[in-house]
């Protein structure tokens, strides 16, 4: 019997090939041919184009989100939107507090606090209605007045629930006008004027009003077409009630302020620039009055003296005045003197024109002494008398306005403010600013700081409110007539 040996086995190698037809199910392991990093890639570019989706429909809207709209683009939406605000409920708290360092210097607070509903769906006939509340406190003094009105169309209505202490009033009488509602319409004016009021009259008063308007919408013109801002910062989002809202804090663009302001000025009916031309007058005053000062202070010189040599800006009596020209110009009065002779002169504010006293007796306006070879110091007189025109006069006032507006500017510094935009109707919904001033910067005698204070919160946007004339009321002729009365009654 054969012996049954059975031989080894080769151990079987398969290829990569017989492999995949034996085993069709199994994946290959290979680079590439595992599943399961497939899977994650999958998985994670799913989430990304899902973010990504989230992200740019604004369903997923972190502060950090690269779809938001710039905010440049969301504040021109909202200052676009804002004529389209009808209704609205408004409250306003402003604050301006002076700590005065120097013992002669008074503390100064002023504080103003409103809140009200305004209606102009009737573009012809706008409703107000509100709280106001003013404080001025001064040198320990503190006045307050505080009243309900209602302004519907041409008609006010206002009741006083505080009335500050009146010299001529008694307590008595004051105490009788709080809390009744007063009325104040057209019909008031005329009465009250009485003859004086005529067609004529209300002609005007209608072209007034036309022309307010006009000078309005310029106005809102100027303001619109101009970059007054700069985005400092994005401020995380708030909401504010049930509003989402971004939240940025702006710096206002002070060369672009500068422009506006000065076009603002342009479009007045006045564009003389009337408080900088009386400032410039009233400089042009003092420098008149002490040049013309120098004459009298010359001649004590010459009698002590027997010479005007002695007649400059160093002499103690002439000192004084030099140095109040030089505050108010720039520069120190021009003074030549000899033994026998002298003049004098000192730069006005108008550019190019000058203010002359000689030895000869003359005081005039001239243009520049000193380069006409008249007051020299080789020569003593002052030249030939100009007139300053309206239109020069006008232009130094304009010149004097925006030098002032610039150095205001300067010595005021940053001006910030931080605002709060819905995130859907890109309405404003809140401003809030505040800043403080160093007083010295502003006048070099006093010293302190001034803090300023400013909120205002906008709310039922578009939402009915309700503002109706006061059931019952007083005109307020009556209460002027009671008035009198009780005056006349000594009351």
């Amino acid at each position: 019997m054969e012996e049954n040996i059975e031989e080894p086995v080769e151990d079987l190698v398969l290829s990569e090939k017989d492999y995949a037809t034996l085993t069709p199910n199994i994946p290959l392991n290979k680079p590439g041919g595992n599943l399961i990093p497939k899977i994650i890639i999958g998985v994670l570019a799913a989430s990304v184009i899902g973010v990504g989706a989230a992200l740019a429909s604004r369903v997923l809207d972190p502060a950090w989100n690269p779809f938001r709209p710039s905010p440049e683009k969301v504040i021109s939406q909202m200052f676009s939107n804002l004529k389209e605000i009808k209704t609205v409920h408004s409250e306003l708290n402003l604050s301006v507090k002076t700590d005065a360092v120097k013992p002669e210097q008074s503390a100064v607070n002023f504080v103003i606090k409103y809140s009200g509903d305004s209606d102009n769906t009737n573009s012809e006939e706008l409703k107000l209605g509100g709280d106001l509340d003013v404080t001025t406190e001064m040198g320990g003094t503190q006045i307050s007045i505080g009243m309900e009105f209602k302004t519907i169309g041409q008609t006010f209505y206002f009741s006083l629930n505080k009335i500050p202490l009146i010299p001529f009033l008694s307590p008595q009488i004051t105490d009788s006008l709080k809390n009744q509602w007063i009325k104040f319409d057209q019909e008031t004016i005329e009465d009250l004027i009485g003859d004086l009021y005529s067609p004529e009259i209300e002609k005007q008063l209608e072209e007034s009003k036309k022309e307010q308007a006009e000078i309005t919408e310029e106005f809102l013109k100027i303001i619109r077409e101009k970059e007054l801002y700069i985005v400092k910062k994005k401020l995380s989002d708030e909401k504010i009630e049930e509003q989402k809202t971004y939240h940025y804090l702006l710096a206002l663009n002070k060369e672009e302020a500068k422009m506006a302001v000065i076009e603002i000025m342009e479009i007045m009916e006045e564009k003389d620039y009337s408080t900088a031309s009386a400032r410039s007058r009233a400089k042009e005053a003092i420098i008149k009055s002490d040049i013309v000062h120098f004459r009298s202070i010359a001649e004590m010189i010459y009698i002590w003296d027997s010479s005007y040599a002695n007649f400059s800006c160093d002499n103690s009596e002439v000192k004084p005045i030099c140095e109040t020209i030089s505050e108010l110009t720039g520069s120190k009065p021009i003074i030549y003197a000899s033994k026998e002779d002298y003049c004098a002169f000192a730069q006005l504010p108008i550019k190019g024109y000058y203010f002359c006293v000689s030895s000869e007796g003359a005081t005039r306006i001239t243009t520049n002494p000193e380069i006409s070879c008249f007051c020299d110091g080789k020569t003593f007189v002052c030249p030939n008398q100009v007139e300053i025109t309206q239109k020069e006069r006008e232009e130094s006032g304009k010149e004097e306005f925006i030098k002032a507006l610039n150095d205001f500017f300067d010595e005021v510094g940053e001006i910030t403010a931080e605002v709060w935009i819905g995130q859907k109707d890109k309405l404003l919904y809140r401003i809030a600013t505040e800043k403080e001033i160093d007083i010295s910067k502003i006048d070099k005698e006093k010293q302190g700081i001034t803090k300023i204070e400013f909120m205002l919160n906008l709310s039922k946007l578009n939402q009915p409110v309700k503002v109706d004339p006061p059931k019952e009321y007083k005109d307020i002729q009556d209460i002027i007539g009671a008035l009198l009365m009780s005056l006349m009654m000594g009351s």
